[in-house]
């Protein structure tokens, strides 16, 4: 505490910079891996100025990592634009625009570093996507009812591998237990659409 009193403007600054993002960036984190992160409500940048809202709907044949710019990565820059730059001020040798050119250039890297992350994320959902719409056509037996309005599970062959899979129908009526179904399509990386083996579309 009497350092804070002692310290220059600056210090404080980068200090306050590198608290914040930190504490921001942790409770995003925590967040993110118990599912309550609300990142649907997060807005994808792209290089042209185009923004889309992050729904799950990901161009994936472009760089994703080189031009998502996201609230993580914009925290991540502001926690180590701050903690590099109090360091750096700590030394008496080093001249203050110096510090603000290393600690942007240490801020900028990390929001990249970042933004890599979520696009090796982002791929790997998407191959959950490729894998169960290699499900497409098979039959298999409902292994938890499907409800009309809600989802049961189905085990189905999805590729070489006969597994239990989320599902959902489309039919307006429940498929219960035993029951052979035919899949549809894949709906997302998790869940299959569904509907009774046998019966026309």
């Amino acid at each position: 505490m009497l350092y804070l009193l002692t310290a220059t403007n600056l210090e404080k600054l980068y200090l306050g910079c590198g608290i914040f993002g930190a504490g921001i960036f942790v409770i995003r984190m925590i967040l993110m891996l118990v599912g309550a992160d609300g990142a649907d409500t997060e807005m994808d940048i792209d290089a042209e100025g185009d923004v889309e809202a992050a729904d799950g709907d990901f161009d994936l044949d472009a760089d994703v990592g080189l031009r998502l710019l996201t609230f993580q990565g914009l925290m991540a820059f502001v926690m180590m634009f701050g903690f590099t730059g109090y360091a750096l001020t700590r030394s008496s040798a080093i001249t203050a625009p110096f510090t603000l050119l290393a600690s942007g250039a240490v801020g900028a890297f990390t929001m990249w570093l970042v933004a890599k992350l979520f696009s090796l994320m982002m791929k790997l959902q998407s191959s959950g996507t490729v894998e169960l719409d290699a499900a497409t056509g098979e039959e298999g037996t409902v292994y938890l009812t499907i409800p009309a309005s809600g989802t049961g599970q189905v085990r189905v062959k999805v590729g070489h591998h006969l597994k239990v899979v989320d599902a959902v129908t489309e039919e307006g009526e429940d498929i219960k237990t035993g029951e052979r179904i035919y899949v549809e399509y894949a709906m997302d990386g998790r869940t299959l659409v569904v509907r009774r083996a046998g019966r026309a579309q």
